[in-house]
């Protein structure tokens, strides 16, 4: 995915999920930086400011779908659970990932680019 195509994708998912809001900088970044991460989020929730790194190497599905994860991340930000309680983060991700999916399958798709 090119870059102006991947800025369009993560300006229409903060429109999409309404967080306008934000000022969130999405990067695509190669597999060194990311290690075994798809995606990465970190955020000042105080200022609504995020920066979002995604995996440049995913297929265009998975990249959409990452974008999606990690802006929900945002979204819940108000409900992050510290490290030591593993039970409710592994539960949270659990929650985001389900939503994620069924926000991509629902999403219209662009028929040309």
């Amino acid at each position: 995915m090119t870059q102006p195509d991947f800025d369009k994708l993560c300006k229409r998912w903060q429109k999409r999920l309404r967080m306008q809001n934000w000022k969130i900088t999405a990067r695509m970044k190669n597999a060194e930086a990311m290690g075994p991460n798809n995606g990465f989020v970190e955020f000042e929730i105080t200022h609504l400011s995020a920066d979002v790194d995604i995996l440049e190497t995913l297929d265009d599905a998975k990249l959409e779908r990452t974008v999606i994860h990690e802006f929900l991340h945002l979204m819940l930000a108000h409900w992050e659970f510290p490290e030591s309680d593993r039970a409710q983060g592994d539960a949270q991700e659990t929650a985001i990932n389900v939503l994620a999916d069924s926000f991509y399958a629902l999403a219209p798709r662009r028929r040309n680019k």
